[in-house]
This record gives C-alpha cells, sequence and structure tokens, in this order.
C-alpha cells in the first residue's frame, strides 16, 4: 500500500505549477477552479463569453473595445463628434476635419436609436430618433453616400457631398448657407457649418453629434 501511494505521489508532479487556486491531479495535469481554464489554469473563463471583439481579462471580465459597453461588451457605445470651431478660415486638412473623417469611419452597421445635434448655442439640441433613418445617415457617412432628405422629429435630415466631402444637415438643403444644423468640417473656408444659426460665417461655438 505505502508503494502504491508514493508511486502516485511522485507521479502528481506539474513541471510548472498550477495557477489561481488550480491543484495538480496528475503529471503535469491542472484541475481548475470554475473561473480559470488552460493548462495551468492561467485563462480566466467568462460565461458568457464576451461579445463584439471585447476580451475576457479575469473572471466574469470584459475588456470592451470603444465602440462597445456592458458587462460583455453587449450594449452599443454612443459615437460621438465633437470639435471647437473659431470664427473665419478653417484648413481642410484641420483637426476638426481629422475628427470628422474619424468620426465617419466608426459608423458601423449596427442597431441605432437616435441622433443627436447640439452645441453652444443649443445645448440640448435636436433628436432624431426614427431608427431606420438614423441607420441611412450613419451608413452614407461611412461611405460617403447622399442621403435624404427625409423628414422626422421636425426636421430635414440629409447627407451629402460640399465640395470634396460629405455634410450632414437638418436644413434639408445640402451644401447651402440655410439658417439652422449643419456640419462640413472638411469644406475648408468660413462655411464649417453651424448649430442653431447660420452655417456660413458663423460665430465661434463647440458642434457635436452623437449617434446611440
Amino acid at each position: 500500500m505505502i508503494t502504491i501511494w508514493l508511486s502516485f505521489y511522485l507521479l502528481a508532479i506539474c513541471s510548472q505549477q498550477c495557477s489561481n487556486g488550480g491543484s495538480c491531479t496528475g503529471p503535469n495535469s491542472c484541475t481548475c477552479t470554475s473561473s480559470w481554464t488552460g493548462s495551468q489554469c492561467e485563462t480566466p473563463v467568462c460565461s458568457p463569453q464576451c461579445s463584439n471583439g471585447g476580451n475576457c481579462t479575469a473572471p466574469n471580465s470584459c475588456n470592451c473595445t470603444s465602440l462597445w459597453s456592458g458587462s460583455r461588451c453587449e450594449i452599443p457605445s454612443p459615437i460621438i463628434y465633437s470639435q471647437g470651431f473659431v470664427t473665419g478660415y478653417i484648413s481642410g486638412a484641420s483637426s476638426q476635419c481629422t475628427a470628422w473623417l474619424t468620426f465617419q469611419s466608426q459608423l458601423i452597421s449596427r442597431p441605432y436609436t437616435s441622433m443627436t445635434i447640439k452645441g453652444t448655442n443649443n445645448p440640448t439640441g435636436i433628436t432624431l430618433t426614427n431608427s431606420a433613418y438614423v441607420l441611412g445617415l450613419a451608413t452614407a457617412l461611412r461611405t460617403n453616400t447622399p442621403y435624404g432628405p427625409v423628414y422626422s422629429n421636425g426636421y430635414s435630415w440629409a447627407v451629402g457631398l460640399c465640395g470634396t466631402n460629405y455634410e450632414l444637415t437638418a436644413t434639408g438643403s445640402v451644401c447651402q448657407c440655410n439658417t439652422g444644423y449643419t456640419l462640413r468640417p472638411c469644406l475648408g473656408g468660413s462655411s464649417w457649418g453651424g448649430i442653431n444659426g447660420y452655417t456660413c460665417n458663423a460665430s465661434y461655438q463647440t458642434m457635436t453629434v452623437i449617434f446611440r
């Protein structure tokens, strides 16, 4: 009997120690707790699994990409553009334009519930709640294609070409100096848009767009 137990003891050796509370139950064989897996119990377990490109970094803890949130990265994060503009000329290669192009590229096809345009001249802003129209505007901005105008929530929403880049407007007319809500950060010059006012030669302001 002593010989049998001694043989088992000698066999149950793990050359690399089991981690995170795991037990060495056979030659180089770890039995892990329910929160860990892997040959040395080094890999955390998330159940359910992390979604949408999220990484399981600790037991039941997901590290999500910037576009998703929630305990399992299942909730879309708001996609936000917000930049300050000064009265007068702005280069078509400005930081405001660079941020706009990045914003456009982030508008992946996913379920959207609303889009808000706001800024210094209207901190509350205006909101589009027709999810089909919101997706249409997001897709148009991401793919640089015209969309609209579509009427909803009291405004006429559209995406269209102005100069060499695409603008977003709630005035119903693209590449016009209509009073209202328009963003065209990559046009260059002084007609970069405006919130709740002039959209050409506008005064200093911050302009923000939020897709949810």
